[in-house]
């Protein structure tokens, strides 16, 4: 009897060892559910404000610039001659055209009144119907001539015109980068000049807060050295720029008191209805980005997760494509998580 009496016993203590055992295997946390609030997240882009409409003047041709009849800072009208253009060739050649257009339509009056001539000669049988033909083949081979010469010398003249630069709008002059006597390349910059229509900013923002944008849309703009609040209204959505994952916006500014140049910051407002929220301290950042740990049967898993908004202790999330993503009620660890690897098994402290 005492035999059995002893085996029973160890048998008990093997039974409550083994259970030791596999509580000492479970990590310790406190868990915390993932809760819903509606967000208001607010994004801001920084930019550099500048003039609405700009240009950089050049000329068509080559040549050397002869005059300039304006400084940096100078007030211009639309259409204001702004710079004159030397090219020797260009008043020769406009000459020419003019010459060989007068003769050949002095040469087609008298193919035509020829024409005529025969034309009265061949109704009274004097003349035969191929010198007829002959003479109207000729001046319809002049009229082309006259065509060709025509377009010849409308060329030229538009040329000869390209030698003054005129302002394309009003503005200021931002700079001048050639002096008179200088020799310029066809397209070469000659000077710049800005409208003093307003001003604008342009920023880049990710695919995710580009969709909720229109032309016209009013949004609100801080200006960075005081923390000034203004109001602009987009003027431009960009396509995806190619050089990066993120896409341009243009915004119109009429505020008097900005000038060129400054800092501001353009503030973007995502509505989020039933955004899923847990306290900061739940999230783990890594060298994979941030993520969670979520309770499933006893076991811990990591979970990657997007951060939208901070809201006091609560950390707002971003929609996520992820297959594993959080949902409301979901058990996360809030405490402990420094013990804590993929796969472990916990126990929840009260």
């Amino acid at each position: 009897m005492l035999p059995a009496l002893m085996l029973l016993a160890a048998c008990g203590d093997s039974s409550e060892i083994e259970t030791q055992a596999a509580a000492s295997d479970r990590v310790s946390v406190r868990t915390t559910a993932v809760q819903t609030v509606d967000s208001l997240p607010e994004y801001y882009f920084a930019g550099t404000t500048r003039v609405r409409q700009r240009a950089t003047l050049s000329f068509q041709l080559s040549g050397t610039l002869a005059e300039r009849h304006v400084e940096i800072g100078d007030l211009v009208a639309a259409q204001q001659p702004l710079a004159k253009l030397h090219n020797p060739q260009l008043v020769p050649a406009r000459d020419a055209a003019q010459a060989r257009f007068a003769q050949l339509s002095s040469d087609h009056s008298q193919a035509k009144r020829e024409l005529q001539r025969i034309d009265a000669l061949h109704s009274r049988g004097v003349v035969a119907i191929q010198e007829l033909e002959q003479q109207q083949a000729r001046l319809d081979s002049l009229q082309a001539a006259i065509d060709n010469a025509r377009a010849d010398l409308s060329q030229a003249e538009d040329l000869l015109m390209e030698t003054e630069l005129r302002s394309p709008f009003a503005g200021t002059i931002e700079n001048v980068l050639i002096e008179p006597g200088e020799y310029l390349q066809p397209g070469q910059a000659v000077m710049r000049v800005s409208s003093n229509d307003g001003l604008e900013v342009e920023v880049n923002l990710p695919p995710h807060l580009i969709g909720d944008l229109r032309i016209g849309q009013t949004v609100d703009v801080r200006r960075s050295l005081d923390g000034r609040r203004l109001t602009g209204q987009v003027m431009e959505l960009g396509q995806n720029n190619t050089r990066s994952s993120l896409y341009p916006l243009v915004v119109s500014l009429d505020d008097p008191h900005l000038q060129t140049g400054e800092a501001v910051e353009v503030s973007i407002i995502q509505p989020q209805d039933n955004a899923l929220a847990l306290p900061t301290t739940a999230i783990m950042r890594s060298a994979e980005g941030l993520s969670v740990f979520r309770l499933t049967d006893g076991r811990a898993h990591r979970v990657p997760v997007a951060v939208s908004q901070i809201k006091g202790e609560l950390a707002i999330l971003a929609p996520t494509p992820d297959t594993v993503a959080l949902t409301a009620g979901d058990t996360v660890v809030y405490a402990g998580l420094t013990r804590l690897t993929d796969g472990d098994l916990v126990e929840v402290l009260p």
